[in-house]
């Protein structure tokens, strides 16, 4: 089964940003596209091939911080990795998402050069995992 990945983004301008920081670090899974907390939790249990999770925090109906202490919560989902991808740049925040289990955290940049540096940074330690047809976390 091929991996996928999930990005659970509200604003569809950068959702846009972040699937072509994703190319260009040559991420050839495909990407899901949830546009509030709660379809992302739903994509999560219908469909598990998800491997990685891409979270932004401010999100309607279920923001990334509830996402997070949900998931984590759930055995299926405790490992899985999720990255938040973000424009906050408070220390509260972060800290706040690394005790709820986010695996990374990446504010976003306002420059595309730069934002596709952090998101190859951020992805790279998942890159081998993505790229293999093994089972998948959950």
């Amino acid at each position: 089964m091929k991996k996928k990945l999930l990005l659970v983004e509200d604003s569809i301008h950068d959702a846009g940003f972040t699937k072509h920081a994703l190319q260009a670090c040559g991420l050839e899974n495909a990407v899901v596209h949830a546009v509030d907390g709660a379809e992302g939790l739903q994509v999560l249990l219908d469909d598990p091939a998800i491997a990685l999770v891409l979270l932004d925090l401010k999100l309607p109906k279920v923001d990334g911080f509830e996402f997070l202490k949900i998931i984590r919560h759930d055995p299926r989902f405790v490992a899985l990795p999720v990255i938040v991808v973000t424009t906050s740049s408070i220390v509260a925040d972060r800290t706040r998402a690394e005790l709820l289990g986010a695996n990374g955290f990446v504010t976003k940049a306002f420059d595309l050069n730069e934002f596709n540096a952090l998101i190859a940074a951020a992805v790279g330690p998942y890159a081998s995992m993505l790229a293999s047809d093994a089972a998948t976390i959950g």
